[in-house]
């Protein structure tokens, strides 16, 4: 049998109103699916290391760390567990119901509601070898009692593992996520705006976005942060997305080196300028973002649902003014629209 352990985690939400909401996870046996559960002892020792907390006993190390994802709870079986079949942690809920997911598993707190992922389970061995594992609910577990609503299986395949493995699940509020995982702006952000495709646009008083260096404004493309060229020399305090461009306004006398006092406009996408047909070929000007490449897209048809077809072999990059040109030497005959993407 293997030594007494016993898992705990505990979370609180954060306090948005007066509701008190408090869970607990609490590990309660551990087991192999061709063996009886051996119920775990609560006895250990507490000890802080650093920005780790540990919760320490025979043959098993507890650990909880906080990121920007969350509170990281972390699992060290130090001994292989006798027995055959795969391992397994059965996980004691207490404040909370528990719902499966495509992930995991979700706690829905008991007072507000509010929801909370146990997720991104990652379990690795001695040697750094990833280790096949899953959460679920454990719904005809013996551990369920009338003050422990849920109960949440832990299930590792270590066959082939060298021990000690660590089992490395997160929980965090359902409704946010990580950007990236990486860290936001370093400092603070007044301003916020979305373009038509998705991108979003910071602006407050801060040097880094992630790990960008970007001066008081900055963009998200939905895997990565980037600067918007030199940037603004004070802090922003309002952007606002027309068309093509994005207005800034805020206590600063410089955009980009230019002089340009409380109001600026950064050309942030495309348009096209002007068209010019001829027989078989179609000449099409736009404007742009200097510094960024664009694959020219066209259509004939502008009915939903829309297929834009990809005619530029290479990208194309504006001239200092945002200005470039693309001949379509095969037009279609009749109507055709186009447009440049970013790529």
């Amino acid at each position: 049998m293997p030594a007494p352990v016993r898992f705990c985690g505990h979370g609180r939400t954060p306090r948005r109103s007066t509701v008190n909401d408090r869970f607990r996870v609490t590990a309660a046996s551990l087991e192999r699916t061709a063996r009886k559960p051996a119920f775990l002892s609560p006895t250990g020792k507490v000890e802080v290391t650093g920005k780790v907390v540990q919760f320490i006993r025979p043959g098993l190390i507890e650990e909880y760390s906080v990121s920007m994802d969350g509170v990281r709870q972390d699992f060290v079986i130090e001994q292989n567990p006798p027995g055959e079949g795969a391992l397994q942690v059965e996980l004691v809920v207490t404040g909370a119901k528990g719902e499966p997911t495509a992930y995991g598993a979700q706690l829905v707190l008991e007072k507000s509601g509010r929801k909370i992922a146990y997720s991104r389970l990652r379990v690795t061995d001695a040697n750094a070898k990833e280790l096949p594992a899953r959460i679920e609910m454990a719904s005809n577990s013996t551990l369920r009692t009338p003050h422990s609503a849920t109960v949440m299986a832990v299930e590792v395949d270590d066959a082939q593992a060298v021990y000690p493995i660590r089992i490395d699940p997160t929980f965090s509020d359902a409704n946010w996520i990580s950007m990236g995982g990486i860290p936001g702006a370093n400092g603070r952000v007044s301003a916020a705006a979305a373009d038509g495709s998705g991108n979003l646009y910071i602006g407050g008083e801060f040097t880094l976005a992630g790990d960008v260096f970007a001066t008081n404004i900055a963009k998200w493309n939905g895997s990565r942060w980037s600067a918007l060229g030199s940037g603004v020399d004070n802090s922003v305090s309002a952007l606002a997305v027309l068309g093509p461009d994005l207005d800034v306004g805020g206590p600063f006398t410089a955009a980009e080196g230019k002089v340009s006092a409380c109001l600026a406009m950064a050309r942030i996408g495309s348009i096209a300028k002007s068209v010019a047909a001829a027989n078989s070929s179609a000449s099409v000007q736009f404007s742009g973002v200097t510094g960024y490449q664009y694959d020219v897209q066209r259509t004939t048809n502008l009915n939903p649902p829309i297929t834009w077809t990809i005619i530029t072999t290479n990208p194309l990059s504006p001239a200092p003014d945002g200005s470039f040109t693309f001949t379509d030497s095969n037009a279609p005959s009749g109507t055709a629209y186009y447009r440049a993407v970013e790529r």
